[in-house]
């Protein structure tokens, strides 16, 4: 940026949880904690057009750190020898509220549809007639909250799990969403392990719910229509197939199909179609690996 910038900052963080175990393998808590976070490189001075040339980030040395207050209440659960010898379950499930000051969140500092305006002076223009320019800024109050939740089994010879997501985010200051909370989501992982726990094969499947306009910031374009700083996007699954073999235990080989059914979608924040830039997500995909580490038997 042509030019010397220097940010140091400091706080206390307490963090407070009381929980109890009323009968064995539950445990309900509650925690109240405060976290200090400050502005990551790639928030500060990124500066560059996105791959694509779509739009440009412009960078942002004046953000401030942010400061959250997060409550949260929630249920731990731990079982070993359920159905059989050396199974283990474990679960957590929590809902949490976290009000945050300084919230960073990405904003859209300028957009031009007509290539007619003279942009501000970090933000440049595309090579293809327009102007969009992205902006990491701090959100004087916002608000996250939701819930998770998180359960496995293991039996040894197979496994399973699910994880899932709820969450919402608020600007607070101006009674608007938040730009970058993803939409909500549920996972299923189902394995097996075969050939002495040297081979495992497993499967899992993602559902993604809609990310609707209400959802979604605005801003207001060059010719006053007011636009979603990124498209809404549609539900979508994903169904993805991994294996991995060890016939040592320096030696790792792995293969995984993605988005086995080849489902058409759009991920969240990729995409703004009244500036010119849609980038699906990539369709049936295939992966393969090869992992070797030396020095893991034989030293001193």
């Amino acid at each position: 940026m042509g030019e010397s910038i220097s940010n140091s900052g400091e706080r206390i963080s307490p963090k407070t949880t009381i929980g109890i175990t009323p009968i064995a393998g539950l445990t309900p808590y509650v925690t109240y904690a405060e976290g200090y976070r400050a502005p990551a490189v790639t928030e500060t001075f990124i500066a560059g057009f996105h791959p694509g040339s779509f739009f440009y980030f412009e960078p942002n040395p004046s953000l401030k750190p942010e400061v959250g207050h997060n409550k949260e209440v929630g249920l731990n659960i731990k079982y070993d020898n359920v159905f059989a010898d050396n199974d283990k379950f474990r679960a957590k499930i929590n809902a949490f509220q976290n009000d945050v000051t300084n919230y960073i969140d990405l904003a859209q500092g300028f957009i031009d549809v007509t290539g007619t305006l003279t942009p501000p002076p970090l933000c440049v223009p595309t090579p293809f007639s327009y102007t969009d320019c992205f902006q990491y800024q701090n959100v004087g109050s916002a608000r996250i909250y939701g819930f998770e939740l998180q359960a496995s089994y293991d039996a040894g010879p197979w496994f399973a799990s699910v994880s899932g997501q709820h969450l919402r985010g608020e600007n607070v200051t101006l009674g608007a969403p938040l730009a970058t909370i993803p939409p909500n989501q549920i996972s299923f992982v189902l394995g097996t392990r075969w050939l002495d726990k040297k081979l495992t094969v497993a499967a899992r499947w993602t559902a993604v719910a809609a990310k609707p306009l209400n959802q979604i910031p605005t801003v207001v374009s060059d010719n006053g229509a007011t636009l979603p700083i990124f498209d809404p996007t549609h539900s979508y699954n994903l169904v993805n197939l991994y294996t991995s073999y060890r016939p040592a235990q320096e030696v790792g080989l792995g293969f995984s199909v993605e988005n086995l059914l080849n489902e058409d979608y759009r991920k969240y924040m990729c995409c703004s179609s009244e500036s010119g830039y849609v980038v699906p997500s990539p369709g049936i995909t295939f992966k393969a690996s090869v992992t070797i580490r030396e020095g893991i038997l034989g030293g001193k």
